[in-house]
């Protein structure tokens, strides 16, 4: 066996119990996408850009709102797989081969996106939309060396139908995609509800490459994960407490339209079902005389054995009603948690 595949040996075998579970339980739609995610662990990657620099990472495929298909643990160069292409482009393979052939459409950015890929992808009948580095092989030299004003396009269309364009917005955009014309537009609008046109290719990469970042958010809320010294233990814990509990709560959704919840609710019910045959319920407190009274601080009140005995006399000192004095101490075992002075309580207990 190779050596670095001996690296994720502790937790491969859950790792592939979930991406079977995963793939069983649902069957994607026409629009896929694939990105990486970054579990946070000091000792592995370092990449800069990321929010979290020192990371572990993993490549997903995730289907609609957010729901992670297949994924894959990087933990270096695999030698078995074709070395005259990218580690990207044979990651993006890996990940999609159980998918090819059926015509959807895969949405990715640039750290995988190139024409070799594209034309892998036509002939398995798989369309390829994304975003496209400059500096890729392949990309026809007018497209790369166009100076183009804001708004303007530039695209060429190879006869197999892979579409490389740019265009000029705030900076130059550089597209390729496999389903569309480099002239389709779209008129959306933004937050302060004007017009735009823009290209179709772009609106649809944008919305085809939501799912990753929704897997993301939703796995954000009351993460699970603590500093710790193994790193096969935190991602153990992301994969179960965050990416299997975010399918769950996609599944659940699916299947339970008129009684949706949304994943903090979801995932306290789900605390709540593990436990359930592990806590016991404390039975109602009872006032008996083997009972330990003990004072506590809450809000002020009158003292009620002070004030039950002025009322009923009704006291008066020089003409006037005495009144109890206000206390903060209260007995927890009796009734009603009644308030009482240090003196009365002595008294009664």
């Amino acid at each position: 066996m190779e050596k670095r595949s001996l690296e994720i040996v502790p937790i491969n075998w859950i790792f592939q119990k979930f991406i079977a579970n995963s793939k069983s339980a649902y069957t994607p739609g026409e629009k896929i996408c694939i990105d990486e995610t970054m579990v946070p662990f000091r000792g592995r990657e370092y990449i800069p850009t990321k929010g979290h620099g020192y990371s572990i990472k993993r490549y997903k495929l995730c289907t609609e709102k957010g729901h992670t298909w297949n994924a894959s643990i990087y933990v270096g160069r695999d030698l078995t797989n074709d070395l005259t292409q990218t580690a990207s482009h044979n990651v993006t393979l890996k990940l999609i081969e159980d998918l090819l052939g059926e015509g959807r459409t895969l949405y990715m950015d640039n750290f995988y996106t190139s024409v070799p890929l594209a034309y892998d992808l036509i002939k398995q009948k798989t369309h390829l939309v994304g975003t496209l580095r400059f500096n890729r092989k392949y990309i026809p030299q007018e497209v790369k060396d166009a100076k183009l004003v804001k708004g303007a396009i530039i695209a060429k269309e190879s006869p197999e139908g892979v579409t490389v364009l740019k265009w000029r917005d705030k900076r130059d955009v550089q597209i390729l995609s496999t389903c569309h014309l480099g002239t389709e537009t779209v008129v959306t609008r933004n937050k302060q509800k004007t017009e735009k046109i823009k290209l179709k290719c772009i609106v649809d990469y944008d919305s085809g490459k939501s799912p990753v970042d929704v897997s993301d958010q939703l796995a954000s809320h009351s993460t699970a994960l603590r500093r710790c010294n193994k790193w096969y233990r935190k991602l153990m814990i992301e994969l179960i407490w965050s990416t299997t509990l975010v399918n769950a709560h996609f599944l659940y959704n699916l299947n339970s339209v008129n009684n949706a919840m949304n994943i903090t609710s979801f995932r306290q019910n789900v605390i709540c079902s593990l436990l359930e045959d592990y806590v016991v319920k404390s039975s109602a407190r009872r006032h008996s005389a083997n009972a330990v009274h003990h004072m506590n601080r809450k809000k002020r009140a009158r003292c009620a054995s002070r004030y039950n005995l002025m009322a009923k006399k009704g006291k008066m000192v020089d003409g006037v009603k005495k009144m109890a004095s206000q206390v903060i101490t209260v007995c927890d075992q009796c009734e009603g948690n009644p308030h009482f002075c240090k003196i009365c309580f002595n008294k009664k207990h």
